[in-house]
């Protein structure tokens, strides 16, 4: 599972998009600071019994890093786009699996100590590297 980029990235957000990649629960729960926060679609559909898609602690988000990798398969994660400043990255990518992928944008919210307050991810399927037919790719931005 490779991370390629067609941008220049920091170090942090090289790291914290390669510890995901990799599915390493250890080295993505090490990302977040002890109460940081994780938000995205992949959370209710790991843990649908949540009342939404936020994890809270990053106890809670290692947990969700196992399952991920329990369920994972062999990706590749080309990075497309990405925007950073000081305490905050933006940044969008392909997930390219053997029989399509997934096109994610993500935000990341960084501490003084390079750690990870919160992320919040959005993402669109993607077949046979076309994107949804359900409508156009679109970047989702949050306010804090």
């Amino acid at each position: 599972m490779a991370v390629e980029a067609q941008v220049a990235l920091s170090d942090r957000l090289r790291g914290y998009l390669e510890a995901w990649n990799a599915l390493d629960p250890v080295t993505v729960k090490n990302l977040y600071r002890e109460d940081g926060t994780h938000r995205g679609p992949g959370v209710v559909m790991v843990h649908p019994e949540l009342a939404g898609s936020t994890l809270y602690g990053n106890d809670a988000i290692y947990d969700f890093a196992v399952a991920c990798a329990a369920m994972a398969v062999e990706s590749d994660m080309v990075v497309t786009w990405a925007l950073e400043a000081a305490s905050t990255s933006v940044v969008e990518y392909d997930i390219r699996f053997e029989r399509g992928g997934e096109m994610k944008s993500e935000i990341i919210q960084w501490d003084r100590a390079k750690s990870a307050r919160s992320t919040r991810t959005s993402w669109q399927q993607r077949a046979n590297g076309q994107a949804n037919p359900s409508g156009p790719a679109r970047r989702t931005w949050y306010r804090q």
